[in-house]
């Protein structure tokens, strides 16, 4: 995921990725444009920062919900080895945001 849009699909620019945090900061400038109570008024903020509207982003208050921050990948080694690189991190943030027994 990035922050290309349609427009810039293929260009040679490399694109930042698009995190949680870049959408919602996104929407808090929105916020400070225009009410989200004024839907006409949010919705013209809101695309202005490439947004489709939303006021406020379901996984707001998740701890992993940033799908960059959480992706693993994989892959074999010579010996035939699978090798998961992030899973690791994964799990250790997993159990710092929940109580396991």
């Amino acid at each position: 995921m990035s922050t290309a849009t349609y427009k810039q699909f293929g260009d040679p620019y490399p694109h930042p990725p698009r995190t949680a945090a870049i959408t919602l900061d996104a929407i808090k400038a929105a916020y400070e444009e225009a009410n989200p109570d004024d839907f006409e008024d949010f919705l013209k903020a809101a695309k202005c920062h490439v947004l489709n509207g939303i006021h406020e982003a379901f996984f707001r208050n998740w701890p992993l919900a940033d799908p960059l921050k959480r992706s693993c990948t994989f892959s074999i080694d010579s010996s035939g080895t699978t090798i998961y690189n992030g899973a690791l991190l994964l799990l250790d943030r997993m159990k710092s945001t929940i109580n396991f027994p």
